[in-house]
């Protein structure tokens, strides 16, 4: 489930990611289109502007030489100074040539016969004082002159060039982020699948931990007997094999170290301890495969025979009786153990079940100990 759900995130974040990438690439797009617009409306602006000047200059100082084809249009002082105070760019006087505007005025005398192109010109103007074109590397403007003749204004542009670059170059810095970008998403994708990995071993080791962590807590570290925890869930699993089928009956067999605080008061607790272990041991060796051995509490022991009748129990009980009596201490002379045995009845819970064998536990402690009562 939780790798499922890290799968689920995984994938919200790449349709993230790619949503805002695609914004992202949208803005861009949408930032370079404008500012090409910008330049463009900026361009014809300016051209619009030197038709205009040219129309004032030539209606208020008629100059022949301002009517010819003239291409970097540098040969009139007066148009130059006019133009340069008109433009927030200064024209350098001194250097007319080196020039910041390539521009070609050539005008036409309304009276007169032209080519076709020129006649197909004025045939577009119509009522309009002026049409213009858009080129990649000029604008072109064709516009009336008063009521003498036209003019033709191209105006060749460096700093578009210049712009043009600058925005190649952004679209290199983009392109650049875009891969730095992919690169980026596939990064963390990787992250990903690590963090993936990370949490599998961590879970693998945490289950793992648990598993030991459930073992020690099942298993006493004494005796190397089940503790209560795994007694209450074997008993309970028994429980409900022999309420469901009446083949499955079960015996219980509760037994206690006679006289064992004794023990502990004369040779100590660490004595009691080695008891407890040989008598565990002895159990232990002498435990069938299908039973099981429990401690539990102090020196009382709990065993669950399942698919066991209580005829044959008891014959077991009897043999483990004698076993643990025969066991060889040093400084004790005998030990032994008094033992309750009870066979389920269909009446029976867990509770019931363990007070019939506490209670039978006692009648062989009241009579005499080192007995099995049943």
């Amino acid at each position: 489930m939780a790798h499922y759900l890290s799968k689920k995130n995984k994938q919200r974040f790449s349709i993230a990611y790619i949503v805002l990438f695609a914004l992202f690439g949208f803005y861009i797009f949408n930032t370079y289109q404008n500012l090409q617009n910008s330049i463009k409306q900026s361009k014809i602006d300016t051209i619009i502007s030197d038709y205009n000047l040219y129309e004032k200059v030539f209606e208020k100082r008629l100059k022949k030489d301002l009517l010819i084809d003239n291409p970097n249009y540098i040969n009139t002082d007066e148009l130059v100074d006019e133009y340069a105070k008109s433009t927030p760019l200064y024209i350098n006087k001194k250097n007319k040539q080196d020039t910041k505007y390539n521009l070609t005025i050539k005008y036409f005398d309304k009276s007169k016969r032209h080519s076709i192109d020129i006649e197909e010109k004025i045939a577009l103007l119509g009522k309009n004082a002026f049409v213009y074109t858009f080129n990649d590397n000029s604008v072109e403007l064709f516009g009336k002159i008063s009521n003498k003749g036209y003019v033709n204004i191209i105006k060749q542009f460096e700093q578009l060039f210049i712009l043009k670059e600058i925005l190649n170059s952004s679209i290199l810095v983009i392109s650049t982020i875009i891969l730095i970008n992919i690169f980026i998403f596939f990064y963390l994708l990787t992250l990903f699948d690590e963090h993936e990995e990370v949490k599998k071993k961590m879970h693998s080791q945490y289950e793992k931990l648990s598993l030991d962590a459930k073992s020690i807590a099942m298993v006493d570290t004494l005796t190397g007997a089940y503790t209560r925890i795994k007694f209450d869930e074997d008993l309970n699993n028994l429980l409900q094999l022999a309420f469901r089928f009446k083949e499955q009956t079960f015996c219980l067999m509760i037994l206690d170290i006679d006289n064992f605080k004794s023990v502990n008061d004369t040779h100590g607790h660490d004595y009691g301890d080695i008891v407890l272990k040989e008598i565990s041991s002895t159990i232990q060796q002498n435990l069938r495969k299908t039973n099981y051995f429990y401690r539990w509490g102090g020196e009382e022991f709990v065993i669950l025979m399942p698919m066991n009748k209580l005829n044959k129990s008891i014959v077991y009980a009897e043999k483990l009786r004698e076993k643990i009596s025969q066991i060889y201490f040093k400084k004790i002379e005998q030990v032994t153990c008094s033992f309750g045995l009870v066979e389920f009845k269909s009446t029976d819970d867990e509770k019931t079940l363990l007070k019939r064998a506490d209670e039978l536990l006692y009648e062989a402690k009241k009579n005499g100990k080192n007995r099995v009562s049943y």
